[in-house]
């Protein structure tokens, strides 16, 4: 395990700059100090493509993961420590590309909710996407007792049911990775994934269970590949990821999400991971997670990195 915890900022930052000139990975050069404050092995190892993830509102220290397309409507529960905690099959729930998830309040309760974006559409084929929103799982004590990677049928939890939501492109249907809400208002935004300059969409205010819904287009960014974002708990920021960087966009006091996200990042911190397609903040704000699927028998992994809150030099906006 690798810890940063005791190193400065302004060190890291010059460091980073030093690791970042030819490595891909922190593999390729063992002596030089990664990123990341910390990583450690997600110990599940039904966790294979982990595509989404969240953390918990509800339980401190807990993030939320989802596989890619394959696998079943499942929610996995592991600590910040990669450590085992419980699984959870999504009752009323489909997966068919399962793409990206996102916490926030129910519009109507204001309890936790997890919102679950089957998004994803290689080809550009599907008529329509689903996002599912369903009330964030207690997770007790014993979800993670049994060896790791051994969850019986019996051990499995099941949600409560979730609410389906059905969302039609205005110009026609494309691939996602990037579903975002905005705790702010509860409003559902999804970014795309291939264009040269991806789309921001935008979901109706009320939303009706199973109902098919429009989005609305707001604007094109200036990035492509975008495989994952967050907004910060208290609306006060966004995350957006590619496979090769990770962006920071504040969200200024009233300002819309389009607005924010025209304006320019900054780069953050990032160890580029093998087909890294997830990230969130945490809810204490100090840091915020990547999560890596498992590839050519190295296990996936959980990174924490630090939270920016200091002013840094603008990203280069990608090509």
């Amino acid at each position: 395990m690798h810890t940063l915890k005791s190193i400065g900022w302004t060190v890291l930052a010059a460091l980073l700059l030093c690791t970042s000139c030819g490595a891909d990975d922190d593999t390729t050069n063992s002596t030089s100090i990664p990123p990341y404050l910390s990583r450690h092995e997600v110990e599940y190892e039904l966790i294979d493509e982990a595509s989404g993830m969240a953390a918990s509102r509800r339980h401190s220290g807990l993030l939320w993961l989802h596989n890619d397309s394959g696998d079943k409507p499942r929610l996995y529960a592991v600590d910040t420590g990669g450590r085992h905690r419980g699984v959870f099959e999504v009752v009323g729930a489909e997966a068919v590309d399962w793409e990206d998830m996102a916490a926030g309040p129910d519009p109507e309760t204001g309890t936790s909710s997890l919102y679950l974006g089957d998004i994803g559409d290689n080809r550009a084929v599907r008529d329509s996407i689903t996002v599912y929103r369903v009330h964030e799982p207690i997770v007790k004590p014993h979800s993670g007792k049994g060896a790791p990677g051994t969850t019986r049928d019996e051990d499995i939890r099941r949600t409560k049911e979730a609410e389906t939501f059905h969302f039609r492109y205005p110009d026609g249907p494309r691939d996602a990775e990037c579903l975002l809400v905005d705790p702010r208002d509860d409003r559902l935004y999804i970014i795309s994934k291939r264009e040269d300059s991806v789309g921001l969409y935008r979901a109706p205010a009320d939303l009706t269970d199973r109902a098919g819904h429009s989005l609305e287009f707001l604007a094109r960014l200036p990035l492509t590949q975008v495989t994952a974002g967050d907004i910060r708990s208290d609306g006060r920021a966004i995350l957006l990821k590619t496979y090769e960087k990770v962006f920071w966009y504040p969200i200024e006091e009233g300002q819309s999400i389009a607005d924010a996200l025209a304006a320019d990042p900054k780069e953050l911190p990032y160890l580029r991971e093998p087909q890294g397609e997830a990230i969130a903040f945490s809810i204490d704000k100090e840091s915020y997670y990547t999560v890596s699927e498992e590839r050519h028998g190295v296990p996936a992994m959980v990174y924490e990195y630090k939270n920016p809150t200091e002013s840094r030099h603008p990203a280069k906006q990608e090509e």
